[in-house]
C-alpha cells in the first residue's frame, strides 16, 4: 500500500479499531491475492493433477501481483527475485527511479 487516508479522529473516530486495522487487512489481502491467483491461473488451465498445475506454475512469467512481478521456474518457486523491486523517491511531486 502507498498511502491511505484513515478516519482515527474526527466524527468516524467512533470506528476506532477497524479503521486503524484497515492497512494490516488490506496487506494481508494482496499477499493472500499473490498467492491465490497462480493456483487458481494453473487449476484452470491443468485441472486438478498435481504434476501439471506444477509444470503450469513453473511456466508462470511476469505475474503482475499486487506485491511485485512474479516468476515461477522450476529453479525457483519464490516468485520474486530482487529484479522484481524497485526503489522510487518522490524529487518535486513526481516518482524518481532510484539506481
Amino acid at each position: 500500500m502507498i498511502g491511505a487516508i484513515l478516519a482515527v479522529t474526527g466524527d468516524a473516530s467512533s470506528l476506532g479499531a477497524p479503521e486503524r486495522n484497515t492497512p494490516v487487512m488490506l496487506e494481508k489481502a494482496s499477499h493472500a491475492w499473490d498467492a491465490i491467483r497462480p493456483i487458481t491461473m494453473a487449476l484452470r488451465e491443468s485441472g486438478a493433477d498435481s504434476a501439471k498445475m506444477r509444470d503450469s506454475i513453473e511456466k508462470t512469467a511476469n505475474f503482475v501481483g499486487a506485491d511485485g512481478v512474479f516468476n515461477f521456474p522450476p529453479t525457483d518457486h519464490s516468485g520474486l527475485s530482487k529484479d522484481a523491486f524497485v526503489m522510487v523517491e518522490i524529487v518535486d511531486g513526481k516518482w524518481t527511479l532510484q539506481q
